[in-house]
């Protein structure tokens, strides 16, 4: 990649970057770039700094040009090509049936070089017309199905290389593939996407770095970089969401700065929710005059929720009470829940741990307030 530097405002800025063919260039023994020209076909002239970026993949001291991925294809496509090329002659030769022609051992040349052109008419149009001492018969063969069975194992094995090769994976092609494969496979392809970004990116920077050094010296330069915006929202709601559940609490001016909330979109500081207003389930609604109370199909759902699950709950409190009382330590305790509910998710065990633990920390407290 070519840099056209020019002057603007005082500063040596990249004006333009053009991309070069790569057969234009080479690599001495110190590993600098240099332009073969048609003095220098062979060895090629040295350039200048800060003249050409070079974007590649994984360069190293022995192999400067960097590794590039159809260098992985290059076998599986010479396998493929032939492997298709030998794969139909066998089908041609195979997968019709042979035509035997017979003729009496005193026929000529002439005559059996007639049979055998109408022999080949028979293939292309299934007529011939033979001698009428001759005779034609059709031979199948058979047993071959394995042997052509390799060169579609051959043909595959080298499209699944191909495929893994440019893709790093090779769901998107194979018939086998399922949803967990798939998602695992896509995740590669997110790997691949990101090293080919670095790529750009770390050229991006060492042309900033020469703008830098052009123009104001050895200073520390910016950096340039790829990110995925939609991953990062999402990791940092993730991230304040666990820390909210630790007990922080979080102001409107963050959520505006860290999601792009605007001005009026979140309720001021302070402002309590209004209060549902809870009515016993039987109890008369007071209203005003000549105003019928206003009925709430949700509440009266939610109440019947509850007065379902009022005595499920109520033996599980009183069973998890019991477990508190017998306990004489903490330990104990623990072991007690997890043998009277180790059959619940990990998740529910935790919040049932959790639940118990407040609990005698409140039987703790009322005792030692009794004894006070």
């Amino acid at each position: 990649m070519e840099v056209m530097w020019a002057k603007k405002g005082g500063l040596w800025v990249p004006g333009d970057v053009q991309a070069k063919p790569p057969e234009w260039f080479c690599f001495d023994a110190n590993n600098a770039l240099r332009f073969k020209t048609k003095t220098s076909p062979i060895v090629g002239e040295l350039q200048p700094e800060r003249k050409f970026l070079v974007p590649r993949q994984d360069p190293t001291y022995k192999n400067p040009y960097g590794f590039p991925d159809l260098a992985m294809c290059f076998w599986p496509m010479m396998f493929k090509k032939n492997g298709l090329k030998f794969w139909l002659s066998f089908i041609e030769k195979f997968g019709s049936a042979f035509s035997v022609g017979k003729l009496p051992r005193s026929a000529t040349d002439a005559e059996r070089q007639e049979l055998l052109d109408s022999l080949e008419a028979l293939i292309q149009n299934g007529v011939a017309t033979i001698p009428d001492d001759g005779s034609v018969e059709l031979v199948e063969m058979a047993g071959k199905g394995a042997s052509a069975d390799l060169y579609e194992k051959l043909v595959m094995h080298c499209r699944s290389d191909i495929a893994i090769a440019l893709l790093g994976q090779n769901q998107t092609t194979e018939s086998s593939a399922n949803k967990a494969s798939a998602t695992a496979g896509l995740k590669v392809t997110d790997d691949l996407r990101d090293g080919d970004a670095q790529i750009i990116a770390d050229s991006i920077n060492e042309m900033i770095g020469w703008f830098c050094q052009v123009n104001f010296g050895d200073v520390q330069p910016p950096v340039f970089s790829f990110w995925d915006q939609e991953a990062l929202d999402r990791l940092q709601a993730d991230r304040d969401k666990s820390n909210h559940e630790a007990g922080a609490n979080f102001t409107n001016a963050y959520f505006m700065r860290a999601y792009g909330y605007q001005e009026g979109d979140l309720k001021p500081e302070g402002t309590a929710p209004p209060a549902a207003a809870v009515v016993a389930p039987g109890a008369a609604a007071f209203a005003e005059p000549g105003q019928a109370a206003a009925i709430d199909p949700t509440q009266q759902q939610t109440d019947a929720l509850v007065q379902g699950t009022a005595s499920t709950w109520t033996a599980m409190v009183d069973q998890l009470q019991g477990l508190v009382d017998k306990a004489t330590n903490v330990a104990q305790l623990q072991k007690s829940i997890a043998l009277a509910y180790g059959d619940l998710d990990s998740s529910e065990l935790v919040k049932l741990m959790a639940a118990a633990m407040a609990l005698a920390e409140l039987k703790g407290m009322d005792a030692a307030r009794t004894e006070a």
